[in-house]
């Protein structure tokens, strides 16, 4: 467990898609994954997360504001295969009634510095192209972007990549 200012952070874990469901299964929220989860995959969604944090050492988190409890979103990390190689992929999703108030900005915030401070050298965010609400997360946790391409197994359309370097 994680705690920030405003938020308590905790990995995923089975029994959190009741959590997840309540942001995961909005449209508006997932506008940008192409459509809301099903509350089954749900289940993949953590067992993705548990998967990632056996390789990397962290995984996704649950988000929740302290002073009340309630769930806000998601983040943290994935195993994405690119070009051949495992990668930490970074990512959050907030709910979208929690929107631009800094929240997956400052999750990210706690969580990065624990990754690299596991041996980790880079850490990588992929997006829609028109998703300007993570571009300015990204850019906030100084994500560099490097490139545009097509992600099939999320959307047709163009993603960007971003990269972000432990410090050194």
């Amino acid at each position: 467990m994680l705690e920030t200012p405003r938020l308590i952070l905790t990995p995923l874990r089975p029994g959190d898609e009741r959590w997840l469901w309540r942001f995961m299964s909005e449209p508006r929220t997932m506008w940008a994954w192409g459509q809301p989860r099903s509350y089954a995959q749900l289940s993949d969604w953590i067992a993705w997360s548990r998967e990632a944090e056996a390789t990397w050492g962290l995984g996704r988190h649950l988000l929740r504001l302290k002073a009340t409890g309630e769930p806000v979103g998601d983040c943290g990390f994935f195993v994405w295969e690119w070009q051949g190689r495992d990668r930490v992929d970074a990512g959050w999703i907030v709910d979208h009634r929690h929107w631009r108030q800094g929240y997956a900005t400052e999750a990210l915030g706690a969580l990065l510095p624990a990754l690299f401070a596991r041996g980790h050298r880079e850490a990588w965010a992929k997006m829609a192209w028109n998703n300007v609400g993570s571009w300015r997360t990204a850019e906030a946790l100084d994500f560099e972007r490097v490139g545009v391409f097509r992600y099939e197994p999320i959307r047709w359309d163009r993603m960007l990549l971003w990269r972000l370097d432990a410090p050194r």
